[in-house]
């Protein structure tokens, strides 16, 4: 008890130490159990879902306490991906050292490098990728970016505007988490700084001088011993340097890297807010994957490589007509042979995760089992391929028969290596081992193996015929941390109980059964053990050779496993268009075009008890569509629809519709309803007005640009003045095609202005005697009212502040009424309505001397 208390009094001695650092959670490793105090312990109780809770405490000397939680082994792996990919936060596991007396760091990980734990951990779709930046005064940007799970490292500069509005695009397509900048603080690195806040990028802010271009020749120097290869003329080169010093990427082993291009162009461009606003990839910050497209389709995947495409392809929708209908082809085929889609589908679930396991040949790290499995998968891909060979489909044969050929014909030395090394007979026992017929000691030790798994096969038997049932209802298995022991249904666990079965200790019950050993069968185990170590030490030497060659085939593993997981996601596009009414979009390079008939949300449309009401829309040619209309009459829902179905053609997926025609997009923009950001220091009305500066910056011919209510965090002549102004300029100027929902409904003359050019749509809506009726249609025209306090009846207001409410407007209206008359008589010339139209708000207020 003592000891126990000296042991506390010096830990709170060493805790009360150590820097305290809001963003890192440190788990202390006690053997059987992690343990984490204080603050952490806090974080740790809200990442289980156990926030408020009170904690119990580490009693030290003179009365102090320090909170403390203990988190078992098997519930690590899920609080690590919760705090690290949900929480944002970096995580170190420490392990006492006994010769130094203190604790040491024995793991670390962050959003962005999850290195440590890469063979236990996989990253949400929102990726785990680091990057340097850093942003000259004329906003000339450099960027270097590392991937420390697949070991792709690329580098470039562009010039951008004073928004970053090209930067927060390529954050999201190279799916950043963390981000290195300068701790400068001049002007634009303040607004790279809000940008990276606002894209949910974790901002280490590290010494300015890592960022100097006489560091160049240093970045180059680690990049070729990394890659294996010179890169002489490797852009922006020195921006490595921040990654080199805080990921320890010169830790790496040599040639174990590769240098890949980062995509500027072909792609549509997304950022973060887009990415939100539209529900297209689930949120790391909203715990457990909400709906979004990504959730919708990847349902329909049949292995993790597709699962990891899909997500690339929602981040990167092409621009390129001819890459989309060729996607669109192979779907079209697809779906046209359920019996060949089953079959491909069916092959490509056996398949393992062969981008991991890729991963791990190019790191030099992979196991024996990693191989079987890398084997096993050989032999579906081979099925896969010779589905495609026996279809006959032009052009699924075309996109996949020769890549798959080429990478299984490279892959035949391998398969045939694996079959000779690797012990497929000890798989029965849950081993991974060479095959014992290259060494006498190795035969040795597999037939002692198999003679002591006899004994504990016997073991089995003989507690059956104790207990009075089949020996095949006793089952041997292996459970890591358990090792070997018996399983028997809840229902004869009674009659071990009462049986005379001695030296018997449940280890686990379940409701799928009761885990228990006996004496006997402890001390085969421990024997088994024992000779499965002296294995394992005598094939050392052999193994490294094998894994060595093995290492050899990484790009042709690689290759395959792109190839596997274009193909399910392409499976899954016409598992999805079988399922859901849909239909091929047709993508026309004329300027401005966005024809849609009987359109569906996707996500609701995937709702099985609601009945979701189609909308149609002729936008062709126009430049601007003003979309009016009651509250909760759908006009935001057609906004997003809009825009989802936009990125489901563009990535090369049927879309819910019975006609959807549309110019491809370079880049999307969204401004939905903002609330007040207060950790971002932004109002509702500033986050609006920060939205639209970056989309009056970035916005180009080919923009498709959703406004949802702008200009309701101000007045309501000045959010009137802006959204005018905006509009005009939209219009006016050369930009794609903006889809602006308001209930600024004077908005609607800007048709009869400018017709050729603007459109007006509704969403449609009765007054009945029984009320408003809520018809969820969008149509052309124009709304005269938001009905407003209709929709506040429908949420059941007491009656009377309702009256109230109508009093009040009555009242307001006649007012409103009798002074526009006033002051428009006085208005003779047509220069000063033309000032009413411009939405000028200073002239507005002279002429009607307001």
């Amino acid at each position: 008890m003592q000891d126990e208390k000296k042991d506390a009094a010096s830990f709170y001695r060493y805790f009360s130490k150590l820097p305290k650092i809001k963003t890192l959670i440190r788990l202390y490793d006690r053997g059987s159990c992690y343990c984490a105090y204080g603050n952490d312990a806090d974080v740790v109780s809200t990442a289980q879902g156990r926030a408020g809770e009170n904690l119990p405490t580490l009693d030290c000397d003179k009365g102090r306490t320090l909170k403390r939680i203990t988190i078992g082994t098997g519930a690590l792996l899920p609080l690590l991906q919760s705090i690290i990919f949900e929480m944002r936060l970096s995580v170190e596991i420490l392990v006492q050292d006994k010769k130094l007396k203190s604790w040491v760091t024995d793991k670390r990980a962050t959003p962005g490098n999850i290195q440590a734990f890469e063979d236990v951990l996989s990253p949400p779709s929102s990726g785990a990728v680091s990057a340097a930046i850093s942003v000259t005064p004329d906003f000339s940007v450099s960027i270097a970016h590392v991937d420390a799970t697949n070991r792709d490292i690329g580098t470039t500069q562009f010039a951008d505007g004073h928004q970053l509005a090209t930067l927060a695009a390529l954050l999201t397509r190279l799916s950043v988490s963390e981000a290195f900048i300068s701790s400068t603080e001049s002007p634009e690195h303040q607004r790279l700084g809000h940008v990276l806040q606002l894209s949910d990028v974790v901002i280490r802010r590290v010494d300015p001088a890592l960022f100097t271009t006489k560091l160049a020749d240093s970045a180059l120097e680690v990049v070729t011993r990394l890659t294996g290869t010179p890169h002489p003329f490797l852009t922006a080169p020195h921006m490595i340097m921040p990654l080199v010093r805080n990921m320890a990427l010169d830790q790496w082993d040599d040639a174990t890297a590769h240098i890949v291009p980062v995509p500027l162009e072909g792609i549509m461009a997304l950022d973060a807010a887009v990415c939100r606003a539209l529900d297209l990839l689930p949120s790391a910050q909203k715990g457990p994957e909400p709906g979004s497209l990504f959730a919708l389709l990847k349902a329909h995947t049949s292995g993790p490589d597709g699962r990891y495409t899909l997500a690339n392809w929602i981040r990167q929708p092409l621009v390129d007509s001819e890459i989309i209908n060729k996607r669109l082809d192979v779907v079209e085929e697809l779906a046209s042979r359920v019996d060949l889609l089953d079959m491909i589908c069916g092959s490509i679930k056996k398949v393992s995760a062969l981008g991991t396991i890729a991963n791990r040949m190019g790191r030099r790290t992979t196991t024996l089992k990693d191989t079987v499995k890398l084997y096993q998968s050989l032999q579906h891909c081979q099925a896969v391929c010779d589905v495609i060979t026996d279809a006959g489909l032009v052009n699924l044969s075309d996109m996949f028969k020769s890549t798959l050929e080429q990478s299984l014909d490279q892959a035949n030395n391998l398969e045939a290596l694996i079959e000779k090394t690797v012990d497929f007979k000890a798989l029965s026992r849950h081993e991974y081992q060479l095959n014992p017929a290259f060494d006498t000691t190795l035969s040795q030790l597999e037939k002692d193996q198999r003679r002591l798994y006899g004994k504990m096969e016997g073991v089995g038997r003989s507690v059956a015929g104790e207990i009075g049932v089949k020996s095949e209802k006793v089952k041997l298995e292996f459970k890591a941390g358990l090792g070997y022991h018996l399983r028997i249904s809840r229902t004869d666990e009674k009659k071990l109980r009462s049986s005379d079965v001695s030296g018997v200790t449940v280890l686990e019950a379940r409701s799928t059964g009761v885990r228990f050993e006996t004496n006997r069968l402890r001390r085969s185990s421990q024997e088994y053990a024992s000779v499965s170590a002296k294995y394992s030490k005598a094939q050392k030497a052999l193994l490294a050779k094998v894994m060595g060659v093995i290492h050899e085939y990484h790009s042709t593993v690689k290759t395959l496993a792109s190839t596997i997981g274009q193909l399910d996601v392409l499976a899954a596009f016409a598992t999805y268009s079988i399922r859901t009414a849909t239909t091929r979009p047709v993508l026309v390079a004329d300027d401005r075009v966005l024809d849609l008939t009987d359109g569906r949300h996707p996500l609701l449309d995937a709702m099985p008890d609601l009945d979701y009401v189609p909308s149609t829309a002729r936008l062709t040619g126009s430049r601007l569509a003003v979309i009016t209309g009651c509250n909760m009459g759908g006009k935001s829902t057609f906004l997003r629809m809009s825009g989802m179905l936009t990125v489901m053609a563009q990535i090369g997926c049927p879309v819910p519709a019975a006609q959807f025609t549309l110019s491809p997009r370079s880049r999307l923009f969204v401004r939905v309803g903002a609330s007040d950001n207060l950790v971002k220091g932004l109002s509702t009305f500033m986050a609006e007005m920060v939205d639209l500066a970056t989309i009056l910056e970035g916005a180009n011919r080919d923009a498709l640009i959703l406004i949802d209510e702008l200009g309701r965090g101000t007045s309501t002549s000045d959010g009137y003045g802006l959204c005018r102004s905006v509009s005009e300029h939209l219009v006016t100027a050369d930009i794609g095609q903006t889809l602006f929902v308001t209930h600024f409904h004077d908005l609607c003359t800007l048709e009869r202005d400018m017709p050729d050019r603007v459109v007006n749509l509704k969403a449609e809506s009765r007054l009945t005697e029984s009320g408003l009726v809520l018809l969820h249609r969008i149509v052309p025209g124009q709304a005269s009212n938001s009905l407003g306090i209709h929709v506040a009846k429908l949420a059941r207001w007491p009656d009377r502040v309702i009256a109230m409410a109508e009093e009040t407007l009555d009242r307001t209206k006649l007012a409103d009424s009798s002074a526009v008359e006033q002051k428009m008589a006085k208005l003779e010339d047509r220069a000063a309505l033309e000032v009413i139209r411009s939405g000028d708000i200073d002239q507005m207020r002279k002429i009607l001397e307001i």
